[in-house]
């Protein structure tokens, strides 16, 4: 018996085991919320051993290429040791928080980057053709499960709303607040785009896939504009002007379809990122002090910063930063030590003021080679309908996170490992092992750079 479970699963291809562990991944994070509500203990494990994940894949891949060491030279490895020294350095400056504080923020800033060269690498492992139609039935069971709540709340009201939450109440129940929502939500349209083009017009099963795609895509984009949020009203206008551009009149991206669709973007919210940022009473809400004191915390700790958890990340707000104290921004109204609800509500300043300007510049060259990856499409030639997808899916996330930036700390929030999933897959498409492997010269960095 034992020696037949054996052969079975040696008979099981290996890409068999990838796909199961993206579904497990995926079935376990798109649930974390509503689980850790039951207090299911060790949910949160799950998610913290993924960043563990990819040191071992990237110390085995060290290891085993011929030029070792060849990852190192990586600019995606160079700009994120640049920035994990600058947060480190402006600690050993200042010293405002213990040490357990300042490992676990700067964990917590680069869980997305490390999740993203986990996924980016296992899926180049995978045939995603084969597994396609796996994938879209645990897919397509999510993002129904995600859709009929939303209707069902917005028909029966059937989940009680919060008094000082606008939009629907649905959130409470499985993702606790919006922004979690719209994750979820744009993680699983992604997908199910990403998934498209490997269906066949000809089959009549196929068929079916392609039209559910085509219900449930708009249903969960309404479900993003009905939880009432400016940043993700505009990232649906965004992503339906680059649909319109790329998909149906099967257009390249170009510089002018961004700008235009960016443009619109941050005209719809413009109301409310002048309200936050640049209005006359800025200064007396949390964020715009996050916004002005961040300078002035770079320009006092330059180049370094004040160091990792001492201003705007989660760890600062569980355990009350001294600069807050010094800057007086114990009296604002959810900055207080009882209640520190808005004191992780913006990031770029976070990131500005923990590791300075170097560490910004740094993490600014993080999320440009992120966009170079995207957008590296054939300048002549057909582009095949993967790519168009995958590259409009991408662009669609990236811009997600980026908009989130202005009323969250987006790229260092738990739900970001979700969206590293979807666009792991993007540049798997986008760039697949083969194609690597043939244009990849010995001088540069190898195919399974962290993107």
């Amino acid at each position: 018996m034992v020696h037949g479970i054996r052969q079975k699963l040696k008979s099981i291809q290996p890409g068999s085991y990838l796909c199961g562990f993206f579904i497990v991944c995926v079935w376990l994070l798109s649930f974390e919320e509503p689980l850790a509500r039951l207090a299911v203990s060790g949910i949160t494990v799950f998610r913290n051993l993924l960043p563990v994940a990819a040191v071992l894949l990237f110390t085995y891949r060290t290891a085993k290429e011929q030029h070792h060491f060849s990852q190192l030279l990586s600019p995606f490895f160079i700009a994120g040791a640049v920035f994990s020294a600058s947060g480190f350095i402006g600690w050993l400056m200042n010293r405002l928080q213990n040490s357990a504080v300042t490992a676990g923020t700067w964990y917590e800033h680069l869980r997305f980057w490390l999740c993203l060269y986990l996924f980016a690498g296992l899926f180049r492992s995978l045939d995603i053709r084969k597994y396609a139609k796996t994938l879209f039935s645990h897919i397509a069971v999510l993002s129904g499960v995600t859709a009929l709540s939303v209707v069902c709340d917005l028909i029966f009201s059937i989940w009680p709303h919060q008094t000082y939450r606008y939009g629907i109440g649905s959130i409470q129940i499985f993702y606790g607040h919006p922004s979690n929502l719209g994750a979820h939500a744009v993680f699983l349209s992604a997908m199910l785009l990403l998934l498209f083009p490997y269906f066949s017009k000809e089959m009549r099963e196929d068929r079916i896939r392609r039209i559910l795609t085509f219900v449930l895509v708009p249903l969960l984009l309404l479900s993003i504009v009905f939880t009432l949020r400016i940043r993700l009203i505009g990232l649906a206008v965004f992503s339906l002007i680059l649909f319109i551009w790329m998909i149906p009149l099967g257009r390249r991206v170009s510089l002018p379809a961004l700008l235009a669709g960016a443009s619109l973007a941050l005209l719809t919210g413009w109301r409310r990122l002048y309200d936050f940022y640049f209005s006359p009473y800025a200064y007396t809400m949390a964020r715009g002090q996050f916004a002005v004191n961040s300078l002035d915390i770079a320009k006092q700790n330059a180049p370094f910063g004040s160091g990792f958890g001492t201003f705007g990340s989660r760890l600062a707000q569980l355990n009350y930063s001294p600069l807050y104290y010094r800057y007086h921004m114990m009296t604002t109204i959810g900055m207080t030590p009882s209640h520190p609800a808005y004191a992780c509500d913006t990031f770029f300043p976070c990131i500005l003021a923990e590791s300075g300007w170097l560490g910004l510049a740094a993490y600014a060259v993080l999320i440009a080679l992120l966009a170079i990856c995207l957008l590296r499409l054939p300048k002549t030639g057909r582009i095949d309908p993967p790519q168009r997808f995958a590259c409009f899916a991408g662009l669609c996330l990236l811009s997600f996170e980026l908009l989130d930036t202005t009323g969250a700390l987006a790229f260092s929030e738990t739900y970001s490992v979700l969206i590293a999933i979807a666009l792991g897959l993007s540049l798997a498409v986008l760039r697949p092992a083969s194609l690597s492997a043939q244009t990849d010269s010995p001088g540069t960095p190898p195919a399974e750079s962290p993107v």
